[in-house]
């Protein structure tokens, strides 16, 4: 697997920063639970990082996703994945759920915001922030430590569209 991260590096082929792309379901109990830590990693990193929300349901709507991002005050550019390509495309199963992907678009680190959640509706003090350690290594153009956790959620409908 190819490894490079620059940030703030520009390539006409690939993406201008590294980016964070975290796939979301506005009813998810466990996505309302992050959006806090979400909102503190994006403030902190989103001048060296592009942050995008996916929303992979097809019954997220611009209303219902609005309401969301302003109950929650997440600040986050976000697009619909109803058809489920880019989640799929990345393996993802779960909401939440991150993809960071450095500037050529492979990925560095899969899974989890952190590892609060042991089991859906199990919860505890974070002890691990895999996201942030993740971004803080590309950072440091390194790879990180943990590249992959087990993302704990609400399961993506992937037949929905069948």
């Amino acid at each position: 697997m190819l490894f490079l991260c620059l940030v703030g590096g520009h390539y006409s082929w690939g993406q201008k920063k590294p980016t964070v792309n975290v796939f979301f379901l506005e009813d998810c109990v466990i996505c309302q639970s992050l959006s806090p830590e979400l909102n503190r990693l994006y403030q902190k990193y989103h001048g060296q990082f592009d942050f995008v929300l996916f929303f992979p349901n097809h019954r997220s709507k611009d209303k219902t996703i609005m309401a969301f991002k302003n109950k929650y005050k997440i600040d986050i550019p976000y697009k619909t994945d109803h058809y489920k390509k880019v989640s799929s495309g990345m393996g993802v199963n779960v909401t939440p759920e991150v993809v960071l992907t450095d500037t050529m678009g492979q990925i560095i680190y899969q899974g989890a915001i952190d590892d609060s959640f042991v089991s859906p509706g199990k919860k505890r003090k974070a002890k691990n922030n895999y996201l942030q350690l993740a971004i803080e290594a590309c950072i440091a153009n390194k790879r990180p430590e943990i590249s992959k956790t087990q993302a704990i959620g609400c399961f993506i409908n992937y037949k929905e569209n069948d």
